[in-house]
């Protein structure tokens, strides 16, 4: 494999998996035979990089076939602590092989410049008559990247779709103290400079999982990126800084939005539900939500009798490292406003022990009926964009997470600022599928996999028709409706007025034919 003008030597024996020395570029074993590998790098000065490593390692499995003594590498020396991505691979016939690196390697240097590749290099073209791509497919799930995924036969990334909470922000209602009206300076419900951080943290996360792999362009296509916000403040500067982590500072990131939150019913969740209404009455005996508060409260936290704006100030004010009660600072405290919201959160987003389908439609049922609709038009045509942003709120992810079946892994927590569902479209061998992710620390670049725990989906190979399937009834295409604050089209009254003006029709005819016969006999 060549292209750069650094070359890995690779030491093979027959008998022996080589190792690798992480202190240079060498495999060593006993044997004195030295196969030399050109191995094919975005910068002459990237031999440290992992993708490069794992590139001359797979070299070492092709010598292996070439020697016909296996064809699998083994995860040891250097790459011991590696992750499961990084997985055991059969190869195909090395001569196979080597056309099609052939062709990706005349690509890229084209491409180049003074040996240089720009980290956004194309895909591999169309492969010539009388060459295919390897049909030997990796024994786990190997790491997705722009150089390995166009020379050996991998998964290929389609599309993915992202939803996530707003970062940090002020309380909704009050502020506790001045010194907390002072420091949350935007304003009640405004995101925090935390928040502006967490955001951009967010974005550089997106930045090196589709950027800096090819899968998007580095420049910021319009036509690859589709960002769609909640109208209130602090979701559209969520989604500013998230792209702006993701592309380069300077690039302002298209954001879509409704004018007013009344507009909005995928992001915006709808709140005063006759249904909801009637579920406050007959489970807490409340007219309204902050009567409901008050009975959860005076339950899970009966030595307060504050309310609910002056608790959620506490509780949100605490969390940036702002002064609060003496009270609030105690674990009895802490736990206590922590089990009241979260009962309190559950409650009126329809999850949690009281789980509500018809709650759960009008929180996040627009949303998953988007996401599925655009998974199977990206699978269908292909046509629409590779990279969808929702910048939304905790009581549209916590539904959505408990449509999904995904509430046991919140382990007894809400969601997080900055944290949300990643939807990966992979294409495997003519096949789609989706690879379901979760973050669940705003400071952290990790994300972890749930596919294998989506209802409907029996291991982490979640096919698209299962992952469409998996939730119909938490789904909807118009919240208004199952709100009560719209009418649906209803296929009864559309059948009783159809019959109505059917026998209207008969009648008509009937006097009609009669009439002209009583004329007939008049004659």
């Amino acid at each position: 494999m060549v292209f750069s003008s650094s070359v890995t030597t690779i030491m093979a024996q027959e008998s022996t998996t080589p190792k690798l020395n992480p202190l240079d570029d060498k495999f060593e074993t006993d044997q004195k035979q030295a196969v030399p590998v050109r191995v094919a790098i975005a910068k002459t000065d990237e031999l440290n990089n992992p993708d490069v490593r794992l590139l001359a390692r797979l070299a070492v499995a092709m010598v292996q076939k070439k020697l016909a003594k296996g064809t699998k590498y083994e995860k040891d020396g250097y790459y011991a602590g590696r992750s499961n991505n990084y997985v055991d691979m059969p190869f195909p016939d090395p001569q196979h092989l080597g056309k099609v690196i052939g062709i990706k390697e005349k690509y890229i240097a084209d491409k180049s410049k003074g040996g240089q590749v720009e980290p956004s290099y194309s895909p591999a073209p169309k492969l010539p008559d009388g060459v295919t791509v390897p049909t030997t497919a990796p024994t786990g799930n190997f790491r997705h990247t722009g150089l390995l995924s166009t020379i050996f036969a991998v998964d290929q990334l389609v599309q993915v779709h992202t939803v996530f909470r707003h970062g940090a922000r002020a309380p909704l209602y009050e502020f506790s103290s001045n010194e907390s009206t002072e420091f949350y300076f935007r304003g009640v419900g405004q995101l925090s400079d935390l928040g502006l951080v967490q955001g951009m943290q967010l974005g550089e996360l997106f930045n090196n999982r589709y950027v800096r792999t090819g899968f998007l362009h580095h420049g910021m296509k319009p036509s690859e990126v589709y960002f769609r916000s909640s109208p209130k403040e602090r979701c559209l500067m969520t989604a500013q800084e998230v792209g702006r982590g993701m592309f380069r500072r300077d690039i302002a990131v298209p954001v879509f939005t409704f004018p007013t939150r009344e507009e909005d019913v995928m992001l915006y969740p709808r709140m005063e539900c006759p249904h909801q209404t009637s579920r406050n009455k007959e489970i807490f005996g409340a007219d309204t939500f902050e009567e409901a508060f008050d009975r959860i409260r005076d339950v899970y936290a009966p030595s307060r009798t504050e309310d609910k704006g002056y608790l959620e100030a506490v509780k949100i004010e605490k969390f940036e490292g702002l002064p609060v009660p003496e009270w609030a600072n105690t674990k009895q405290g802490l736990k206590e406003l922590e089990d009241t919201f979260y009962e309190y959160l559950t409650f009126i987003c329809g999850t949690g022990r009281l789980p509500d389908p018809e709650t759960i439609q009008t929180k996040s049922g627009l949303l998953l009926h988007t996401i599925h609709l655009e998974l199977q038009r990206s699978w269908s045509c292909h046509t629409v964009h590779r990279f969808l942003a929702y910048s939304t709120h905790d009581t549209v992810v916590l539904p959505l997470a408990e449509s999904l079946g995904l509430i046991p892994a919140f382990k007894g927590h809400l969601p997080h600022y900055a944290t949300g569902f990643i939807f990966e479209l992979w294409n495997r061998d003519g096949e789609p599928f989706v690879k379901v992710f979760y973050r669940f620390s705003p400071s952290s670049h990790e994300v972890t996999e749930l596919t294998g725990e989506v209802r409907n989906c029996a291991d982490e190979r979640c096919t698209l028709d299962q992952f469409v399937n998996c939730c119909d009834e938490f789904k909807t295409d118009d919240p208004l409706v199952v709100c009560g604050m719209k009418k649906g089209f209803c296929w009864k009254s559309f059948f009783l007025w159809t019959l109505l003006m059917a026998t209207i029709l008969l009648l008509t005819l009937v006097i009609a034919l009669l009439f002209h016969v009583h004329q007939q006999r008049k004659k």
